[in-house]
């Protein structure tokens, strides 16, 4: 098939209409991405067989989960696990799943090991959640037991018996105000 006309989109001016010549007729091919566009030098004119296009539309598809999973990432950091659930979710193919994880691992922007350690560290200091809860949650994430091992040290015993001494005061001041309100 030989493209006849590329367009770009009303909606995204980063994306590209292909379409090519079918029986004397101008069809849609697919949607691309401007990168894939470069990057496998698409032109009018360009003759591309089945499995060129099949290879265009399979990284395209990747493309996009991968820029899903980015904006996925902006809000907070995520486990592995969290990613690959959440574009479970945008129907993406186990395939897709794995290279879109592994490129984001190689960009230093999914790390198992920092996520337990950040999740530890929020966790300690935002909730009244014990060690043994926290431990659970990431082992619910599908962290490797090393990292949450690695990543619960730095929930020490001090600090869960401070917490407790604080909640201890907490309740009891809550307790007492209310035997003084009710005594009245």
């Amino acid at each position: 098939m030989k493209i006849s006309k590329i367009s770009t989109q009303k909606k995204n001016k980063q994306r590209y209409n292909v379409f090519v010549d079918y029986n004397g007729r101008e069809e849609f091919a697919f949607g691309v991405h401007e990168d894939l566009l470069i990057r496998f030098n698409l032109r009018k004119g360009l003759e591309l067989t089945d499995k060129q296009v099949r290879e265009i539309k399979q990284q395209d598809a990747i493309y996009q989960y991968y820029t899903l999973s980015i904006n996925y990432l902006s809000y907070r950091m995520r486990a592995k696990s969290e990613i690959a659930e959440y574009l479970k979710g945008k129907e993406a193919t186990p395939e897709a799943i794995e290279t879109v994880i592994h490129k984001l691992e190689e960009e230093k922007l999914v790390d198992d090991l920092q996520f337990s350690k950040a999740y530890v560290r929020t966790k300690m200091n935002t909730s009244t959640k014990g060690p043994n809860k926290i431990k659970q949650e990431l082992i619910l994430k599908k962290i490797p037991e090393a990292y949450v091992e690695e990543a619960m040290s730095e929930y020490s015993s001090e600090i869960e018996v401070e917490k407790v001494i604080k909640m201890l005061k907490k309740k009891f001041a809550s307790s007492s105000r209310k035997n003084h309100f009710n005594n009245s």
